[in-house]
C-alpha cells in the first residue's frame, strides 16, 4: 500500500503576487483621482501623461513588464482613450490599471502552479525509488 507524504502539501510555494493589494487599492485610487483630474479641459493632456508615467514606474519597480503584449495595448489604449475629448470621461486609467493588476496576478498564479507542478512529480520519483520493492 502505497505511502502518502504530507511534504508535497507543505513544499508547495505560497502565490507571491508582484502587485500586492495594497499596492492595488492605492493605484486604484490614484487613477480614479487622475480620471476626475482629467475631466478638467485642456489639464487632462497634462494629467493624462503624468499618470501614465507614474503608473508604468509603479509597475516597472514592481518587477511587471508594461512592454508585453497584453499590458502594453492596455497602456497605449487608456493613452489614447484618455487624449480624445468625449471618449475621455471614460474612465481609461481605472481600467488600465485594474487590466493589468489581473493580469500581473494571473502571471504570477501560473508561474507559481507552474513552480509546483514541476517540483511535485520530482519528489514521488524519488519517493518511488527510495522504497523498498
Amino acid at each position: 500500500m502505497p505511502e502518502f507524504s504530507q511534504e508535497n502539501e507543505t513544499s508547495k510555494k505560497k502565490v507571491e503576487y508582484r502587485i500586492t493589494a495594497v499596492e492595488f487599492a492605492t493605484m486604484l485610487i490614484f487613477g480614479i483621482l487622475f480620471d476626475l483630474l482629467g475631466l478638467i479641459p485642456f489639464v487632462n493632456v497634462a494629467i493624462i501623461f503624468f499618470a501614465q508615467c507614474l503608473f508604468a514606474l509603479v509597475f516597472w519597480a514592481n518587477g511587471v513588464k508594461i512592454l508585453e503584449k497584453k499590458k502594453l495595448v492596455t497602456f497605449l489604449a487608456a493613452s489614447v482613450i484618455e487624449v480624445i475629448p468625449l471618449l475621455s470621461m471614460l474612465p481609461g486609467i481605472t481600467l488600465e490599471v485594474i487590466i493589468i493588476s489581473v493580469i500581473s496576478r494571473m502571471e504570477d498564479e501560473l508561474r507559481a502552479a507552474a513552480q509546483n507542478q514541476i517540483k511535485a512529480p520530482a519528489g514521488n520519483q524519488l519517493d518511488a525509488a527510495a522504497a523498498p520493492s
